[in-house]
């Protein structure tokens, strides 16, 4: 019956149970077990010949008679009190014997070691009491043995009683496996070997199926001769297969030796031999290093002494999961913090300011389940809620997460739900393969999406970085709103779900919006000529918005560089001509975009742009019709009003014209209104740099708004001396 649970055991591969006890828990119970044997063997030494049970019923009932209490009279510390009030009855040659034999091996094993020293002290003693004839003064010795091999035979018990063996036979298998496993766990780990547990198990079911047919005892590990077995220095199997022939030997031919053979000698070559079990010197070690360890050794020692080794495993595999769970539902949680050359990330303070303002790269250090879900979602929530700066993207390191069962994915679902209320991304990182497969199963992989998955934390951050630096793109890819009309003048574009978001970088009339604008699209020179003199009178609605003429003259820079000939010198130099004229030029739709957005509908403008024989430089001449009769005065004081208190944009005074020789280097745009009173038109002018306000001043202005600069910094210098 025992062989056929033990093979239960190992085809359902049951050794991992051991897994959840610890080291504590091992060298509590390995200790508690060296204790108890330690304690049998004493009573051996000491030649007690009354029966300690007995003297245990006498105790318990003079333990009630005083005190009026019954005790149980069975008991490890019991039968500790009945062999001390045994010991003026102790025999003291079986003492000398035990003694001597004890001595006598650790004396053998430190100044001989070569020398089988339990074999020579188990001899030595044998003669003495045979020569001495000890037998006769008290001094047990083992016996009459019945000699040649058992005879092998079915067991004769009816099937209607192997129902009634279950219970004993599970508690012999229970007290077996858990003696055996943490006996044989706690050798590979002194000794630094491989152990496989079911192979164990395997062992141990063909050994109980060779005992039951040969009418044996329950068989498994033995605490005392397996410490016996390593106080003589046994390495392999080998010693076990010389044993067991040399026991069938002495079975067979030699049983009249072994009954000569004096209990107490054996009792002290055990007693040598387990006390190398009772760990002292981890017990101190715990103690000094992790109490908590201390203890629970403790518990699982005493346990084995009061209970019994079955309840004593039930207890200590009980205390290892309240600690795994005691762990596990509490793990330790850091923010990661990118180092200083940016290879690796460090732990960092979870209440200290953001390394990264916007980003929270959070790792949780054990599998997401029911015992840590809610710690789980709710530091989510506290970290990106007490966070010192807004937190756009929230990244989770799953390096040590390889599991999540059902409750800890609704704790990640709550939490994706909690960040997308408050418009903070969400990504993972470093996620395991199992982690992968199972939040697929949940649906929770395709609701993250397959490209918030980063293989590191660095892939993660640059994304970030990538995806959160604000961009002023000084060149036209951003600056048409509609991906038709993109198309139409520039050919398809390569992001145009990008084209919407984007912020039209004129500053003065777009200041607000660039401060948290993460892509600008800086305006060309030709649309930032005409629209900033034009703008004001389109918002306030005192200009039609058809018939709107612009003459542009731009110098020779403002067509790039380009091996076109009528960009030469020699074609341009005391030369100016008109180029792309009417709907030719792609700055008109981005001009009429604009200046129907200020007018809030559609405007037409006829634009003839032309070269100047110049390097660089800008003029614009704006030719409106007002709906009303509006005076140069009444025009330049609509412009006064819109620049009162910008710095690049410079209203003249009436009647004054500007050049380009006053804004040549700088980010200045000049403006000028004149009215022709004969036929009521209204006349703009305008001047800049088009390689300053034009182009790069005027895209490091958008710049210095977005990073929260001060908007002139690196624009008041004058970069050009002649």
């Amino acid at each position: 019956m025992c062989s056929l649970f033990f093979f239960l055991a190992w085809f359902f591969r049951l050794a991992f149970l051991q897994n959840f006890l610890s080291r504590a828990v091992l060298v509590g119970f390995v200790s508690g077990l060296g204790i108890q044997v330690l304690t049998n063997q004493l009573r051996k030494i000491l030649g007690i010949s009354i029966d300690v049970h007995q003297q245990m019923e006498a105790l318990s009932d003079q333990v009630e008679q005083s005190f009026g209490v019954a005790l149980e009279t069975q008991g490890y510390f019991l039968e500790v009190v009945a062999m001390v009030q045994e010991i003026p009855h102790a025999n003291l040659y079986a003492v000398a014997i035990g003694l001597g034999s004890l001595i006598g091996v650790r004396m053998m094993k430190r100044y001989t070691p070569k020398i089988p020293g339990a074999l020579v002290v188990l001899v030595l003693m044998s003669v003495i009491v045979i020569v001495f004839d000890l037998e006769a003064k008290g001094v047990s010795v083992l016996g009459n043995l019945p000699a040649g091999f058992p005879d092998l035979m079915l067991p004769a018990i009816p099937l209607t009683d192997y129902v009634k063996l279950v219970p004993g036979a599970l508690a012999l298998v229970a007290i077996t496996l858990a003696e055996g496993l943490l006996l044989a766990r706690g050798y590979a780990q002194k000794y630094d070997y491989k152990f496989d547990g079911n192979q164990l198990l395997f062992a141990y079911g063909m050994t109980n199926a060779a005992a039951g047919f040969s009418g044996s005892m329950v068989c498994g590990n033995s605490v005392s001769r397996s410490a016996a077995m390593d106080s003589a220095g046994a390495q392999s199997q080998l010693t076990s297969l010389v044993a067991a022939g040399v026991v069938a030997t002495v079975l067979v031919f030699f049983t009249d030796v072994l009954a000569l053979l004096p209990n107490a000698a054996l009792a002290g070559i055990v007693a040598n031999a387990v006390l190398s079990l009772i760990q002292v010197a981890n017990l101190r070690g715990f103690f000094r290093m992790r109490r908590s360890e201390f203890w629970v050794a403790i518990t699982c020692l005493l346990a084995v002494l009061l209970l019994g080794p079955l309840r004593a495993v039930a207890i200590a595999f009980l205390m290892s999961v309240i600690d795994l769970l005691k762990r596990s539902s509490n793990p330790f949680t850091t923010l990661l913090h990118e180092s200083e050359p940016g290879s690796y990330f460090i732990s960092g303070d979870k209440v200290a300011a953001l390394a990264t303002p916007g980003l929270i790269v959070y790792r949780f250090t054990a599998p997401v389940y029911f015992a840590n879900a809610d710690q789980f979602s709710e530091e989510i929530q506290k970290l990106v809620t007490q966070a010192p700066t807004p937190v756009s993207l929230f990244v989770l390191d799953c390096s040590a997460i390889h599991d999540m069962d059902t409750t800890g994915a609704g704790a990640l679902r709550k939490a994706l739900v909690m960040l997308a209320d408050r418009d903070v991304a969400f990504a993972i990182s470093r996620a395991p393969t199992p982690l992968q497969s199972v939040l697929k199963d949940y649906g929770l992989f395709d609701e993250i999406g397959s490209q918030r998955f980063y293989l590191s934390n660095r892939d993660a951050v640059a994304a970030f970085r990538q995806a959160n630096i604000p961009v002023a793109d000084l060149s036209a890819d951003f600056r048409l709103r509609d991906p038709e009309l993109y198309a139409q003048w520039y050919g398809e574009h390569a992001a145009a779900e990008l084209l919407g978001s984007a912020v039209y970088g004129l500053p003065e009339w777009n200041r607000e919006d660039l401060h948290k604008a993460p892509l600008v699209a800086v305006p060309g020179c030709y649309p930032t000529s005409v629209l900033l003199p034009l703008v004001p009178f389109l918002k306030a609605g005192l200009v039609e918005t058809t018939g709107i003429v612009v003459d542009a003259k731009s110098g020779i820079s403002g067509a790039g560089r380009t091996t076109d000939p009528k960009f030469l010198y020699a074609e341009r130099d005391g030369n100016c001509e008109a180029y792309k004229v009417g709907y030719a030029h792609r700055h008109v739709p981005e001009m009429e975009q604009e200046a129907s957005a200020a007018a809030g509908e559609k405007v037409q403008i006829t634009f003839v742009p032309h070269l100047l024989p110049t390097t660089r430089g800008m003029a614009t001449s704006i030719y409106l019709r007002p709906k009303a009769t509006l005076s140069a005065r009444d025009a330049r004081a609509v412009l006064a009003e819109a620049y009162a208190g910008e710095r690049f944009v410079r209203v003249l005074p009436l009647g004054e014209t500007p050049s380009l020789g006053a804004v040549r280097g700088s980010n200045f745009c000049d403006v000028a209104a004149f009215a022709d009173e004969r036929n009521g038109s209204l006349i703009l002018l305008s001047t800049l740099d088009n390689l300053g306000k034009g182009a790069s001043g005027q895209a490091v202005q958008c710049a210095n708004l977005m990073s929260g600069f001060a908007e002139e910094a690196g624009l008041l210098e004058v970069p050009i001396l002649h």
